[in-house]
């Protein structure tokens, strides 16, 4: 689809695109979809291409095999239970990938010490295998955030023995830190070989996953997980695996089960916050009252979370606007509702995580056969720089070094505030990240230490190159000098020269009492002058 040259070409292409799509198959998101894109700007019109392709795929690759059809086999059964004489021929059928069931109920119980006995019950589209492993990365990724506070959101009874578990063979920190790298760095392989170690482990020492029911449509599946969590069979014993067990309620049922999953996935895509898509939902969908706990489990059932579900459909998307030369700042700002939640946006908008767009570039920079030897991207990674807020680490660098101010203190006042449109709270998130890359506590520290930097760059080269103000293509210049490089840098590189420091000896002072602590000008001079 040819990108418009005019505004007027590329609004009218626009509508018409709706109009087309809405023609053919009439559907709530479409409205939903009408409402959300202004096509005010050139970004809408991106958005809604990439997400009219989400739309086609979701349709034809049928990536969520479910059925909300009822469903019953040559017994009568809706579904097959672990009691049923034939369950292991099914199970036998599961395990050898035939795709005859929608859903499955299972159960996840301890023997690890301290938590012998205790279970979960859960139900899934997914193969169960897969679960497990999200229910892995999600107990990682919620002890990291949350401290191990079970009171906290995302992290729960479950989540606990898991990382306990855990903890008696593993770093935590270390082994999510190498997950995030391999999947930074796109090196699924060794992303799995450290998964499947931990996975291995805690099923051989730790957990027994067990496979309690088949489903032949979603319809049932509620219901049933319901009904195994107040009776779960456990040793002769019935148990309630709220009182006794791992789970923090009794199920996600209610209308929460005839949600429109696709639907979601698309709202996923626009951007759109769980508040924002619970709103939606209860506003557009005719599916009874929506709570935010049925969402998010629906959420986790499908897709295995909240972050994998932004990873899966917001990730695209906004990879595809890095790819059309959109201003990362901007896309982030259109899409900074999200940070209200814990996600992949927020990692991203931390510089946690890496686009493809930029490894792959960052492998055509340096010119090196990466193919031949994996390991290699991994000792250069540090040198790819990243984004915080869309704002390149060497942005906010020269906003630190030349000691702009965070906020405005006075209409005219330039400040990170105004040049970033980021709220104060934010950009403090952001230099506490960098305070701690550099190993500083402060901004007034880092300041010192980024000039430091500055001063012995620009004294092995021997000069400063400032703007031609006659002729702004060209640059001047000017040789650094012994008697007076601190005041020369002061004045035209640090922007330092009003005030006290229009004078020599206060420049002087400057350097020798910040930058280079207990150290004479002199000597700092015939250190680093011209030398390579």
């Amino acid at each position: 689809m040819p990108t418009p040259k005019t505004l007027k070409q590329y609004l009218e292409k626009s509508q018409d695109l709706i109009w087309s799509i809405s023609k053919k198959k009439e559907k709530i998101i479409n409205s939903v979809i009408k409402e959300t894109i202004s096509f005010n700007n050139k970004m809408d019109y991106v958005i809604f291409q990439k997400i009219t392709d989400l739309m086609k795929e979701l349709e034809n690759s049928h990536p969520f095999p479910f059925n909300y059809t009822d469903k019953i086999d040559s017994k009568g059964r809706k579904f097959i239970s672990f009691r049923d004489p034939d369950f292991q021929k099914f199970k036998d059928l599961y395990y050898g990938g035939k795709k005859i069931f929608s859903g499955i109920i299972y159960s996840i119980e301890s023997v690890f010490p301290g938590f012998e006995n205790r279970v979960y019950v859960g139900l899934t589209i997914k193969d169960v295998e897969k679960r497990f492993e999200e229910h892995v990365l999600n107990s990682m990724r919620g002890f990291l955030i949350t401290n191990g506070d079970m009171e906290q959101p995302g992290y729960g009874k479950l989540q606990d023995a898991i990382i306990k578990s855990l903890e008696y063979r593993f770093s935590v920190e270390k082994s999510y830190n190498q997950i995030k790298l391999y999947s930074n760095t796109y090196q699924f392989e060794k992303r799995k070989d450290i998964l499947s170690a931990i996975i291995e482990y805690l099923k051989k020492k730790c957990f027994k996953i067990r496979i309690l029911e088949f489903h032949y449509s979603v319809n049932s599946l509620d219901e049933r997980e319901k009904f195994y969590i107040e009776n779960y069979p456990q040793g002769g014993k019935i148990i309630n695996t709220v009182k006794n067990g791992f789970n923090m309620n009794v199920g996600s049922g209610g209308p929460g089960k005839f949600l429109p999953i696709y639907d979601i996935a698309i709202l996923i895509a626009l951007g759109q916050s769980i508040k924002n898509i619970l709103y939606i939902l209860n506003r557009k969908y005719n599916v009874g009252k929506i709570t935010r706990n049925i969402l998010v489990a629906r959420i986790d059932i499908f897709f295995g979370g909240w972050y994998q579900a932004q990873e899966m459909f917001l990730k695209p998307m906004i990879e595809k606007l890095v790819n059309k030369g959109f201003d990362r700042n901007a896309i982030y700002l259109h899409f900074k509702d999200l940070e209200v939640g814990y996600g992949w946006f927020r990692d991203w908008s931390v510089g946690d995580v890496l686009l493809e767009y930029d490894i792959q570039n960052f492998k055509k920079s340096l010119n090196i056969e990466f193919n031949q030897n994996s390991d290699l991207l991994e000792e250069y990674i540090d040198q790819l720089e990243r984004h915080y807020c869309g704002i390149s680490e060497k942005q906010w660098l020269t906003y630190i070094m030349n000691g702009i101010s965070i906020r405005s203190w006075r209409p005219s006042q330039v400040s990170i505030c105004s040049l970033t449109k980021i709220g104060e709270r934010k950009i403090y998130t952001i230099l506490n990240i960098l305070f701690k890359k550099f190993k500083v506590s402060n901004k007034y520290e880092l300041r010192y230490l980024l000039q430091k930097i500055k001063v012995i760059e620009n004294l092995k080269k021997g000069y400063i190159l400032l703007p031609n103000k006659e002729h702004s293509s060209k640059t001047i210049q000017i040789e650094l000098k012994k008697e007076n490089f601190y005041l020369t840098l002061c004045r035209d590189v640090f922007n330092l020269s009003i005030g006290k420091f229009s004078k020599i000896n206060e420049c002087k002072k400057y350097f020798e009492k910040k930058l280079f602590k207990g150290r004479d000008v002199k000597e700092v001079f015939k250190e680093y002058y011209l030398k390579t």
